[in-house]
Order: structure tokens, then sequence, then C-alpha cells
């Protein structure tokens, strides 16, 4: 009977420890995967600017997010989109953004400092 037990045991204990590394090995997957994407451009056109970042509520969370797009000459700030349970939607829509100021003839830079472009 204690046999029975101790086998038990230690299947419990093994699984705790597969189910343990396979989390690590997942963790260390997404983030390998996940392309490092700037979360703030700065587009300009003459004396124009125009800035959009990507702003998080909880720090170190994906989600919830917002889209910031600012007209600094302007006076204006718009939140065009957000996302609560969608990592990834509020980094593609600014970088789609960036992308469309660009196609009409903008230069935007990520944080990265790469040069946005149009194509």
């Amino acid at each position: 009977m204690n046999m029975i037990r101790l086998r038990t045991t230690a299947k419990k204990i093994s699984h705790r420890y597969l189910l343990a590394a396979l989390l690590l090995a997942l963790s260390a997957q997404w983030s390998a995967g996940t392309k490092a994407e700037p979360n703030e451009y700065v587009c300009r056109d003459g004396n124009e600017q125009r800035l959009i970042s990507v702003e998080y509520p909880h720090k170190g969370w994906k989600v919830p997010c917002r889209v910031k797009y600012e007209k600094p000459t302007e006076g204006s700030t718009t939140y065009p989109w957000q996302a609560d349970a969608t990592p990834g939607y509020c980094e593609d829509k600014a970088e789609y953004l960036a992308q469309k100021l660009s196609g009409f003839g903008w230069i935007c830079h990520g944080t990265s400092d790469d040069v946005i472009d149009a194509n």
C-alpha cells in the first residue's frame, strides 16, 4: 500500500515539474517569436508633426491598450483604436497609421529609428 502512495506522489510531483517546464518553454518561445515593434512613431512633413503611440494603463501588460494620435501644431489628440483582449492589436494599428501617413508623403520613424516605408 505504501508503494502505491509513493508512486502516486511521484507522478504528481513529476507532472508539476513537467507542467512548469512546459510553461517555461512556451514562455521563452513566445518571447523569442514576437518581433520587437516600436510603440511610438514620429511622422514629419515639412513643419508639421504627428505623434503615434501605444498606451498601456497597466505596466508590463499588452492589453488593455489604446493608440494615441497627436497633432501638436493643431492641439489635437485622438484615440482611434483600443483593445481589451487582443495582444498586438494596438501595435499593429499604430504601425498601420504610420504606414498610411508615409503613403501620403510623411517621413515616419519608429522608436527603433527605422524609417517606416509605405510599401
